[in-house]
């Protein structure tokens, strides 16, 4: 998949979106920790011309600026409203990945004029997260801070045949994508991790537009439990769960086919 690179300023910020221009409707995606835009290529392949899509690198990701502060949920979600904004994109539908999803979430509730749909793909929900300390996230922090560090200077090939040995299953066409991915993140990005954040409960409960929840395993790495999944349909009554077998957190690239089959359900249900 080949995108087309453009870049907007946004809350001052210069972001760099990745475009399949189509006559279709709008398809926002946005990705999680450490990720780019470019990580949605396989998924936005699946859906092009159907739908005219963009594909965030969000701040101090990919191609985008790194100011020094600005990393909450909130932060992002403004930079994508900005975004948004500025292309007149008008109302579309919005596929999120971990922070991805986070920050969809958040967008559709601060404006639900912009999002007609809302597929959140394991994001990062914990109830312990609002009541952890400040100095337990910042050793969060630094253990991603230290495993960063340690890849960027490996290079684009050795990237590569560390993502084929640690993540086999992953079809190659995820991996120099995601290798890229980690050479242009910036240490800020990681911000995000000690940043405040609101319980998941109070975004769940506030969104009125049809939504996805796009569940794997969590004994394979998948964050979203069972009774997590329940407690978020009970909160929304417009909320779908849909729990992929053998994938663990990133799920569209654990299980490529069946997270489609789950997705192009529920967009064709519209």
């Amino acid at each position: 998949m080949d995108f087309l690179s453009e870049f907007v300023t946004a809350n001052g910020v210069k972001l760099h979106v990745r475009r399949v221009r189509a006559d279709g409707p709008m398809m926002l995606m946005i990705h999680g920790l450490t990720d780019n835009g470019a990580c949605w290529a396989r998924v936005a392949a699946q859906f092009t011309p159907e739908y005219d899509i963009v594909a965030v690198d969000v701040r101090a990701h990919g191609l985008s600026e790194a100011p020094p502060s600005g990393y909450s949920t909130r932060d992002i979600a403004n930079d994508v409203i900005g975004i948004t904004e500025a292309l007149d994109l008008g109302s579309a539908t919005f596929i999120g990945h971990s922070m991805g999803a986070d920050a969809a979430a958040e967008v559709a509730r601060l404006r639900p004029d912009l999002v007609r749909q809302l597929v959140l793909e394991d994001p990062p929900w914990s109830d312990d997260w609002v009541l952890s300390q400040p100095d337990s996230r910042e050793q969060m922090r630094q253990g991603w801070l230290s495993s960063l560090m340690a890849d960027q200077p490996r290079g684009f090939d050795q990237l590569m045949e560390s993502g084929r040995q640690r993540i086999p299953h992953w079809d190659e066409a995820e991996l120099a994508p995601w290798a890229q991915s980690k050479l242009e993140v910036r240490p800020q990005a990681l911000d995000y991790i000690v940043a405040s954040r609101a319980a998941w409960q109070l975004t769940v409960q506030n969104l009125r537009c049809r939504t996805l929840l796009v569940v794997g395993e969590t004994q394979l790495g998948g964050g979203v439990s069972t009774s997590m999944a329940d407690e978020a349909r009970g909160l929304c009554p417009n909320l779908e769960v849909f729990q992929v077998e053998g994938a663990g957190h990133c799920i569209h690239r654990d299980q490529f086919e069946r997270y489609l089959v789950g997705l192009r359900r529920f967009l064709e249900e519209t």
